[in-house]
């Protein structure tokens, strides 16, 4: 931008034609000349006049050679579009500096002097007016700007209510300084934040136990622990005394194991825990084992083995049966609901060789319709009529 230099008293005479650039001949008496106050490739307002035509521009000033010359830039002219004037013929011409209006800037009439202008920032109000309000100041003895208020408190203070004091930019740079937060709602924090975020923080209680990862989305996670251990509050006999209490990881210990003793049997300490013995219900939820009752599982087939009389009851209609190579279960029971032996009855003899092998030693079998009782010898029946 160029810097347009005024001063006072400044006029020369020229004797230029047409619209070629003023060569400056030197001051009128009572004047100075542009050069003792423009330097060369300065630029200054200037008006130049004939008696008849006028112009008001701007110029540079320059040296065309012997010649000190002065550029021309019409603003204004007595020409009906304001351009260069065409000047006749080469008589005398005055030109001057000048304060061109249309380049004019002046206060507002309406501002009551000294009320808002001191330390105040001009600002344009209209076309070619500089205004100021009391609330836009620079307070020049401390360097700060205030807007909405006439005391700045801060290098750049923006007063008002959380409303009107809004700011907006496309972007912002925070120094080492970082944000003060002074007046802030209930529940949030006041002070200096020097950094983009506020980092999340774990309690004592906790420390042993979470850990932040550090970045600026922080993840809570838990420290690596002791194999074995688990989460849990201080042990003891719950809930008596189990207080309340910050968990920690630790081992498990019996006192953590509440008492399920009613829900679950228990093995009797002093039982018999021989291999292959078997295993009985006895009161109070507790299992025991009998040497006098067995299983042999070293045999081929598995042998059942029983020390001492053998007592069956039979209630209902239970029965008893053996497993002997016959097909039919009931041609095999041989002890019926009340504890009798009971003979597998057939109508006659070929019925019972027919049924029942020969070779099954010791099986009785009846033909009913030839009175024959037939008992297997392992190879024939041996029979005898019984009328």
């Amino acid at each position: 931008m160029k810097d347009i230099l005024l001063y006072d008293r400044i006029k020369e005479t020229t004797h230029i034609t047409g619209t070629s650039d003023v060569i400056l001949e030197g001051a009128v008496a009572g004047f100075s000349s542009f050069l003792d106050y423009v330097p060369l490739s300065g630029d200054s307002f200037y008006a130049i006049t004939d008696g008849s035509k006028y112009e008001v521009g701007s110029g540079t000033l320059y040296q065309d050679g012997s010649d000190i010359k002065l550029s021309r830039n019409s603003v204004r002219s007595s020409e009906s579009d304001n351009s260069k004037v065409n000047f006749p013929n080469n008589g005398l011409k005055e030109v001057y500096a000048t304060y061109p209006g249309a380049f004019a800037v002046v206060s507002n009439p309406l501002d009551a002097a000294q009320v808002s202008r001191e330390s105040g920032i001009a600002y344009w109000s209209g076309a070619q007016t500089v205004d100021s309000d009391s609330q836009f100041v620079w307070d020049e003895s401390n360097g700060r700007l205030g807007v909405n208020t006439n005391a700045p408190l801060s290098a750049v203070h923006i007063a008002g209510d959380n409303q009107t004091s809004e700011l907006r930019v496309s972007g912002i740079t925070v120094g080492s300084s970082g944000i003060d937060f002074v007046e802030v709602g209930i529940g949030y924090s006041v002070g200096r934040q020097r950094e983009p975020f506020l980092r999340n923080t774990l309690s004592e209680h906790a420390s042993g136990i979470l850990e932040l990862s550090g970045s600026v989305d922080q993840t809570i996670s838990f420290k690596q622990q002791t194999a074995g251990t688990f989460l849990g509050v201080t042990s003891g006999v719950c809930p008596a005394e189990c207080g309340d209490n910050d968990p920690i990881f630790r081992t498990l210990t019996v006192e953590d194991i509440p008492n399920l003793s009613g829900l679950y049997v228990t093995q009797d300490q002093h039982a018999d825990k021989v291999l292959g013995n078997i295993a009985f219900y006895k009161e109070n939820k507790h299992i025991t084992y009998s040497d006098s009752l067995r299983l042999d599982t070293s045999t081929t087939p598995d042998e059942l083995h029983v020390s001492g009389t053998i007592n069956l009851k039979f209630t209902s209609q239970d029965q008893l049966i053996a497993r002997s190579g016959v097909s039919s279960a009931s041609d095999n029971t041989i002890i019926n609901n009340n504890g009798l032996l009971v003979v597998p009855t057939y109508d006659t003899v070929p019925d019972v060789v027919a049924a029942i092998s020969a070779a099954n030693v010791g099986a009785i079998a009846f033909a009913s319709g030839d009175s024959y009782i037939m008992i297997a010898n392992g190879l024939s029946w041996v029979s005898g009529q019984l009328n």
